[in-house]
């Protein structure tokens, strides 16, 4: 009972934690391709 519950809450933290990860490095890669874009042109 207790045990499953912390282990459903731990796996929702990490899911949390990795989407907002991802999101950042998404947004990152996406502002540097933008910047060479514009150094090119």
């Amino acid at each position: 009972g207790e045990t499953e519950e912390e282990v459903i809450i731990s796996g929702y933290y990490v899911f949390y934690f990795v989407s907002i990860f991802t999101i950042t490095i998404m947004v990152a890669i996406t502002k540097k391709r933008m910047k060479s874009r514009n150094r090119t042109q």
